[in-house]
């Protein structure tokens, strides 16, 4: 909701699924910015955490505020809350735009005892926990385009990310062949793959370590323990690639809100020396920087808050799903039953920084490849 009070704009936007957020009220008082409102908890959610953003004369360019802030903020209890916060000189007080964000992480259902712990998770993978987003990108955004539709998604588990793309090097020891155009670069991030080489890695991967395959090599649907065709994502067992929901939500790091509704899980910009992309062509208009012209070793770059790296540029990554239009609202989505093109998201060397946002889309036939496509597993533990 938004509302006018004397000259300060506030926007009240509470992410969140399962629970109740009412009665938000908000006031200056003594050259102080106070919300209040009520949070209803829910048998589903297992942690609540609250955020309070700025945005300096409301132009969508929010930043965390960490100073000045006290009240009902970080890991919160239901109940009635209240956020309260001092502004300092530099900023104007009377041109600012706020917003509160609440994520109710999920719980994950209990394991049976057939079902491996997460004591003994792989070391190159990383755990990403259930929980709700908002998917795609703000009518505002710099650079979006019309497919990125933002709309609710529920993951209800939890389910391994790869810390980094598959590299040459794996590649090449399990397959017996590396198509990289950029090769002899063992940790650099295999590339020049279709969608069919990369869920054939998957399938020889997962016989190598004794699980169920995920796929089928001829349609590309998945399947579930038993060999069965399935739209259960949480019934397959063995690696896959990561469903585009999946995708984005490992990486705008969601657990600790960063980026939630921000371009690119640093902020509101990506500097090469955060990400490898053609930096002559930087974000909304920033400083130029580095065009590498190549692949570099994946991890070169800090990791985001789930722990994983390169999400933002190096090589575009294939997902599952076939490109399709977003629906208004989805639970554990694993795309379209059929289509012509398989979507591609994170960017790569090779593109401008618009094309590594968080909410950026591509495509591709799932048998087209090129220097700047590669892929990361993922499997529900």
């Amino acid at each position: 909701m938004k509302k006018l009070l004397t000259l300060i704009l506030i926007t009240i936007n509470f992410v969140v699924v399962a629970q109740t957020v009412s009665n938000v009220v908000f006031f200056d008082y003594n050259q102080k910015v106070i919300i209040k409102y009520n949070l209803q908890g829910s048998s589903d959610c297992e942690t609540y955490l609250v955020k309070l953003y700025v945005s300096e004369n409301c132009n969508n360019n929010f930043r965390e505020l960490t100073t000045g802030v006290t009240g009902d903020i970080g890991f919160i209890n239901p109940g009635k809350k209240m956020v309260e916060w001092t502004p300092t000189s530099s900023i104007k007080y009377n041109n600012c735009c706020f917003k509160v964000e609440v994520v109710c992480s999920f719980k994950q259902t209990a394991k049976t005892d057939n079902q491996p712990t997460y004591n003994d998770l792989p070391t190159n993978m990383a755990l990403i926990k259930a929980g709700s987003f908002t998917m795609g990108s703000p009518a505002s955004e710099v650079d979006r385009y019309d497919d990125e539709t933002q709309h609710t998604v529920k993951l209800t588990y939890n389910f391994l990310m790869g810390k980094y793309e598959v590299t040459q090097g794996e590649y090449e020891a399990l397959m017996g062949t590396n198509p990289s155009g950029f090769s002899g670069c063992d940790n650099c991030p295999v590339e020049n793959v279709t969608w069919f080489d990369a869920i054939k890695y998957c399938n020889a991967l997962s016989k190598k370590e004794g699980f169920a395959v995920a796929y089928n090599e001829t349609t590309g649907d998945l399947l579930d323990a038993n060999g069965n065709v399935t739209k259960d994502i949480t019934k397959v067992e063995g690696y896959r690639l990561p469903t585009e929901a999946e995708w984005e939500y490992s990486c705008r790091s969601v657990e600790t809100l960063q980026a939630t509704s921000l371009p690119f899980s640093t902020g509101n910009n990506l500097t090469t020396s955060q990400a490898n992309y053609d930096g002559n062509y930087p974000y909304n208009g920033n400083n130029k920087g580095t065009y590498r012209e190549k692949t570099i070793e994946v991890g070169s770059f800090s990791p985001n808050s789930w722990g994983l790296y390169d999400m933002h540029g190096n090589v575009w990554e294939w997902c599952h799903d076939w490109k399709a239009t977003y629906p208004n609202s989805a639970t554990n989505p694993i795309g379209a039953d059929r289509g012509s093109s398989r979507v591609l998201r994170g960017g790569s060397w090779s593109g401008n920084g618009g094309y590594c946002r968080s909410a950026a889309r591509s495509n591709d036939s799932p048998s087209g490849s090129g220097y700047f496509i590669g892929f990361r597993l993922c499997r529900v533990p």
